[in-house]
């Protein structure tokens, strides 16, 4: 509990597929200019994160360096976008594994 004594919800919305995420930002979003990294604020000034499934999965079985280039991709994010997660995930993979053939002794 905050030291203020106060108590804070903070609601997160997990979904499936990206098009769940798009209805829901749609209907809920209400001041863009608070929008950042799946967060938006409601009409009632009550703030949700809409964040997709897959998003716990990338970071639970990334290495270091895609679970960095994730969270790189979150941070530059206004709404989440799925496909844009997954391609920072599988860019930074193909990163790992061009940097394991040119260490001495990979083969």
């Amino acid at each position: 509990m905050p030291a203020d004594g106060s108590l804070r919800i903070v609601p997160h919305l997990w979904f499936d597929t990206q098009a769940d995420i798009d209805a829901y930002w749609e209907r809920l979003s209400a001041v863009p200019e608070a929008e950042q990294c799946g967060w938006l604020k409601d009409r009632f000034g009550l703030s949700w994160q809409i964040v997709p499934k897959d998003l716990n999965v990338l970071m639970e079985r990334g290495s270091p360096a895609q679970k960095q280039a994730v969270t790189k991709a979150v941070l530059g994010m206004k709404k989440l976008d799925v496909r844009e997660l997954r391609r920072a995930f599988d860019a930074a993979a193909s990163m790992d594994s061009d940097a394991d053939r040119s260490e001495p002794g990979s083969r």
